[in-house]
């Protein structure tokens, strides 16, 4: 990182010390708390930062705040910040799980799969998200997706692995003017 080799050992330390965030394709079973409100997990990956150094305890105006904002960026249709993330729907689920990574003001976002098991209305907005990110943001977005269409609208630079090895590399739509079936039929190349 910045000309620099990087072990990451553990979640607290890619995020306190890389800066690294991870949006996983199962959120239900890693990427949420599923019982606790919206709220918590918004703001989980920056409890320390919202801790008062008198009390030792997060501050809730601060919190709250932070989860307003975050809601209020991403259009998060959760009607309370004390709904229970189970509640909602996969798209608003699925940009709960982005924003606690925006919060942490991470500078890479690996994303898996983003936009599996929502619907087209909540992909269009996720898309629109992570171009945000890149391009007004300048965050570096590690997407990973098995949806080739998203892959080639997204990505700058597609990387092709096969058998954990990258075995092809083509410049994606968003930077090559390729079209669409000129850079499948290229990946394809390397899948087959």
């Amino acid at each position: 990182m910045r000309g620099q080799p990087v072990a990451l050992r553990s979640v607290t330390e890619n995020v306190r010390r890389w800066r690294v965030g991870y949006v996983s394709e199962d959120r239900k079973e890693e990427g949420l708390l599923l019982d606790f409100p919206v709220l918590a997990n918004l703001t989980l990956t920056v409890w320390e930062r919202l801790v008062n150094r008198w009390t030792r305890r997060i501050d809730p105006v601060r919190e709250r705040g932070l989860g307003r904002h975050w809601v209020d960026a991403l259009g998060i249709q959760c009607g309370s910040l004390e709904n229970p993330v189970r509640n909602l729907s996969g798209g608003n689920q699925q940009k709960i799980c982005l924003a606690r990574w925006l919060a942490a003001d991470c500078e890479i976002l690996i994303i898996d799969e983003p936009t599996v098991g929502v619907d087209l209305g909540a992909k269009e907005q996720i898309h629109q998200v992570i171009r945000d990110l890149a391009a007004r943001e300048g965050k570096a977005i590690l997407l990973i997706s098995s949806d080739m269409p998203e892959m080639i609208q997204l990505a700058h630079r597609i990387l092709v692995f096969r058998d954990r090895r990258i075995v092809g590399e083509v410049v994606g739509g968003g930077a090559s003017g390729q079209s669409a079936a000129e850079i499948g039929e290229a990946i394809g190349h390397w899948l087959n």
